[in-house]
């Protein structure tokens, strides 16, 4: 589940991403690239492999559907339910990723872009290929990833909350939205960090390759 999630939603951000800042008119609207690109993203990923998490929890759970496995405790499951049980559980997911994707993104460009303009001065950017994008070194994506996930998952908490906990602000009062809102930032924020950071270098690594290839 992890490994194509993650390889779809990458590819689908920069994808959208580029296309909406090619195709946009007005300055305005490629501003909101990011925040456009990381929403849907996400949302299309979420959709997709939320079947192969619905059924990791079932097969964690349930001793029965373990000795059918995955194909066959999900066959299982369809026959007795439909084919919408394969996706339950996805609005509350949605509604805590897809708004963390989108301020996720949103932050961490602006402050890439920010990096980038000071860093062509101060010389602390990788050095690229001629005609190539200036990239930021692992360190400062690291920092970027850090920053952009901790500020999206403090917005995002109460959605987080919401999904395991239905109905608590009623119960327990506003407050308790952000309960576990420290174990979620310790989690989250270096996770986002490590992630950013390794995508960059990738980029980096394989863009030099490509330019190096196409010399040779």
């Amino acid at each position: 589940m992890s490994v194509p999630g993650t390889v779809l939603y990458f590819s689908l951000y920069e994808a959208a991403r580029d296309a909406i800042v090619a195709s946009a008119p007005a300055r305005p609207l490629r501003e909101l690239a990011p925040l456009i690109a990381g929403g849907g993203a996400r949302l299309l990923t979420a959709t997709i492999v939320s079947p192969v998490e619905l059924m990791r929890t079932r097969l964690q759970s349930s001793q029965a559907l373990r000795s059918e496995g995955m194909i066959g405790g999900a066959m299982a499951l369809v026959k007795r339910e439909g084919w919408g049980a394969l996706w339950k559980g996805l609005p509350p997911t949605l509604w805590r990723d897809v708004p963390f994707s989108m301020l996720y993104w949103t932050v961490y460009e602006l402050l890439k872009a920010r990096l980038l303009a000071r860093g062509v001065a101060s010389g602390f950017v990788s050095h690229t290929a001629e005609g190539q994008p200036a990239q930021l070194e692992p360190v400062h994506s690291f920092a970027c990833g850090a920053a952009s996930g901790a500020f999206a998952a403090f917005l995002t908490t109460p959605f987080d909350v919401l999904k395991t906990r239905h109905q608590i602000a009623q119960r327990e009062g506003v407050g308790a939205l952000f309960a576990g809102l420290g174990p979620r930032l310790a989690k989250v924020a270096p996770s986002c960090a490590i992630m950013i950071a390794s995508y960059e270098m990738g980029k980096t690594f394989f863009r030099q390759r490509a330019v190096e290839s196409g010399r040779t």
